[in-house]
């Protein structure tokens, strides 16, 4: 088996010290049913800290899914924040990431934390997050293969909760052209841009 190796797909400087890598380990190398559609969620967001609730969030939506017979689930990936986020009593990104690293690693058997975005030392927009995954999956990692040697372009999905469904609507939060993507009004070539809505509590 060939090995994947990330690109340099870098939209602003690193401020991490050590190289950067798209995590993998989680990720099926064969679909279980090709007749599916791939889907991998992110979930964006400050995470400081990551709470029960983000956690439950992804079970939720792993529960969906599963009485569902058009998707098959890959995995899941978390994904803070930079620290040019701004917001008013941000813990560090290194120690946001470490918290989501040490939740998943003692709960979780399928979901992975992406320090991709934690990393930049400019503020990413959510749908320049989405494009990093369709790189890193899909042109990187030529998407998924089935069982007949075929290979799968991979569906990718923001899981949202209500508080960033809410941001839609704020002035100055979301760039135009953004929220029209992340609600699904987009062309089929972005077509995994697409939102699956989760409301807690």
């Amino acid at each position: 088996m060939n090995t994947i190796v990330s690109t340099s797909y870098n939209l602003s400087p690193l401020s991490f010290d050590e190289p950067y890598q798209f995590p993998r380990h989680f990720l099926p190398d064969v679909m279980k049913d090709e007749s599916k559609i791939p889907l991998v969620l992110v979930a964006c967001g400050s995470f400081s800290p990551i709470t029960y609730l983000h956690l439950r969030m992804f079970e939720m939506a792993q529960d969906h899914f599963k009485e569902r017979n058009e998707f098959e689930l890959l995995t899941g990936y978390y994904s803070p924040v930079s620290d040019y986020y701004m917001k008013e009593g941000l813990a560090r990104a290194e120690h946001r990431v470490k918290m989501c690293q040490l939740a998943v690693e003692t709960t979780s058997d399928w979901l992975m934390v992406d320090p991709w975005e934690a990393r930049q030392t400019t503020y990413q927009r959510t749908a320049i997050v989405l494009d990093h995954f369709e790189h890193e999956l899909n042109t990187v990692g030529g998407g998924i293969l089935t069982a007949s040697g075929e290979r799968k372009k991979i569906r990718i999905m923001l899981l949202a909760g209500g508080d960033l469904i809410a941001s839609f609507g704020h002035p100055g939060v979301w760039a135009t052209e953004d929220v029209s993507k992340e609600q699904g009004q987009m062309s089929m070539d972005s077509y995994y841009r697409m939102i699956y809505y989760i409301n807690i509590g």
